[in-house]
């Protein structure tokens, strides 16, 4: 089936969050499953999880995972829970006919590893140990599993686990450039990175980043953008917890709630609230130098093509965040707060009107003070 874009575009964005869309996501978040904090609890590894909720973490690129990943791995630490995280994913992480995972694990906290490695027993070395981890072995012993996968991680997990989808999306634009700058650190300058923009617009017709994580890797080759939203935000409707870079506070307050609400380790939430977040791609260039560049230039009317969809996908994502604060934090949500979401745009992203106006109020209305 090929969608007609223009007509995805207005669905996704510029249609009003109508009241059954509202109620769905109610519904789901009256019922989502929650994680436990048990401090300084003693693990058994040897102990079958598998009725116990997993959180499966999409680690969309650029977009504070980093700092996500080292969280979920001081929250497994300290409350006894058991984290996984994957890099280096082939085939968006979907499983191999031989029931292994085409990853590397990075890293592992209270894992039983040997249920997760074994099927790779004939290889030798830890670095190879690390490789291709048993898929049925991760679903039934992590809590927490994060990484650069694709959506789908679901079906490694036995039936009946319940279980959650968490991802953090961040300005479409902001993302782009530093990125840009995360692959190639050459491009140290306002000029040289608006030259790799425009040569990266020539080659491409949209620019996918958190779309591409949230449709299955087979989707991704031949599908057009339309198509490509049009999975995605099929997706999204699944993903419990959508976090979101500009409304950092708030992904946190959702994190402690799925994953530690009776707030057995406070401090350990406190310390990730008040923690400034560090960006390791920091560059001396001024992102907004580079929007004035372009601007300057004529090329402005690209990039905003160019985004388009991943823009209509940011907006979608928004609301669901706004939504998560609405139901589940409730009073306690900041978004009631201080200029609410909109407030927060615009005191941190780089250019506010590349995103569809009405949507975003929508998103700004379900937090309104009643």
């Amino acid at each position: 089936m090929r969608l007609a874009w223009p007509l995805v575009v207005a669905w996704c964005a510029g249609q009003p969050y109508r009241p059954d869309q509202y109620r769905s996501h109610q519904a789901r978040l009256a019922s989502l499953p929650r994680l436990t904090c048990e401090k300084d609890a003693v693990v058994d590894k040897a102990r079958t999880v598998a009725d116990e909720p997993v959180l499966l973490f999409i680690h969309v690129f650029k977009a504070a995972g980093s700092s996500v990943r080292e969280l979920f791995r001081r929250y497994a630490e300290r409350c006894g829970r058991r984290w996984a995280c994957l890099v280096q994913c082939a085939n968006g992480g979907q499983a191999t006919d031989r029931g292994v995972l085409p990853c590397r694990l990075r890293d592992t906290v209270n894992l039983n590893r040997a249920s997760v490695v074994q099927p790779n027993g004939a290889q030798t070395g830890a670095r190879a140990m690390r490789r291709n981890p048993d898929a049925a072995g991760l679903g039934v012993g992590a809590h927490i599993i994060g990484g650069h996968y694709h959506y789908g991680m679901h079906a490694i997990l036995p039936p009946e686990r319940p279980y959650l989808y968490f991802t953090v999306v961040r300005e479409p634009l902001a993302t782009w450039i530093s990125g840009l700058r995360y692959n190639n650190k050459h491009l140290d300058s306002v000029a040289k990175l608006t030259t790799a923009m425009t040569s990266e617009m020539e080659k491409r017709g949209h620019y996918a980043n958190a779309i591409t994580y949230l449709i299955e890797a087979s989707r991704t080759k031949r599908a057009s953008a339309a198509n490509k939203l049009h999975f995605a935000l099929q997706h999204l409707e699944n993903v419990a917890v959508v976090g979101a870079v500009e409304s950092w506070q708030t992904t946190l307050d959702l994190l402690t709630h799925v994953l530690d609400g009776d707030e057995a380790s406070p401090a350990m939430w406190n310390r990730y609230r008040n923690r400034k977040r560090a960006n390791k791609a920091k560059t001396d260039v001024s992102p907004r130098d580079v929007v004035a560049s372009l601007k300057r230039s004529g090329d402005w009317p690209r990039c905003a093509a160019y985004l388009e969809t991943e823009n209509a996908f940011y907006v979608a994502a928004l609301r669901k965040h706004a939504t998560a604060c609405r139901v589940v934090l409730g009073d306690r949500c900041r978004l009631r707060w201080h200029g609410g979401l909109v407030g927060l745009l615009n005191a941190s992203l780089l250019e506010l009107p590349l995103l569809d106006a009405a949507a975003l109020d929508g998103a700004q209305r379900l937090n309104a003070p009643t």
